[in-house]
């Protein structure tokens, strides 16, 4: 009988041990998720309110996006979620911040107008040129997602351009590696 209360209770004793560690694993998994949410909610807001302010002006304005802070540096962004680099998609009307973690987390965020995707390239040319209102519209549609890893500079641009005639202010996301897939 004494024999049997031991194994009794070492069968309960691993039963609660074994409760303990699946809920200790879910909850830190659970705490894990929640940290990179957050992570990637702040980032997302800081990238589409600084979108909003651009797109308020009638204005000539870069915003420099970077991982590092320089000279240069309009806004800096952390360079990587929990020890692993993130992913910013563009469309024309959200931003997508993804972790690429083992559980990808990620948080989408609105403009208040859409945007233009274009490379630098691109910018720059709409800066110099007059440009045609059907052209300036097929080249928007072609250009409909912008993916870029944590670490890769863009820029958002509130540019004055020349279409049809009409002074019009577009609000350009560019980056020099631009990258049309994966979104």
């Amino acid at each position: 009988m004494n024999l049997d209360w031991v194994v009794s209770l070492f069968v309960v004793t691993l039963i609660v041990f074994g409760l303990i560690v699946v809920v200790e694993v879910e909850f830190s998994d659970t705490e894990g998720t929640y940290v990179a949410r957050a992570a990637t909610s702040s980032i997302a807001e800081t990238i589409s309110n600084q979108v909003n302010r651009v797109e308020a002006l009638d204005a000539n304005v870069t915003l420099n996006f970077t991982y590092t802070y320089d000279v240069n540096t309009s806004v800096v962004l952390p360079a990587n979620l929990n020890g692993h680099p993130y992913s910013v998609d563009f469309t024309h009307d959200f931003v997508i911040v993804l972790t690429t973690s083992s559980v990808p987390v990620g948080t989408a965020i609105n403009f208040w107008q859409p945007v233009y995707l274009f490379n630098i390239s691109v910018v720059h040319y709409l800066a110099n040129s007059p440009v045609n209102g059907s052209a300036l519209k097929s080249l928007g549609a072609n250009s409909t997602c912008m993916s870029l890893t944590s670490g890769t500079n863009f820029f958002i641009t509130r540019e004055r351009a020349l279409v049809d005639g009409q002074t019009q202010y577009l609000t350009i996301i560019s980056s020099g590696d631009f990258l049309n897939h994966g979104c």
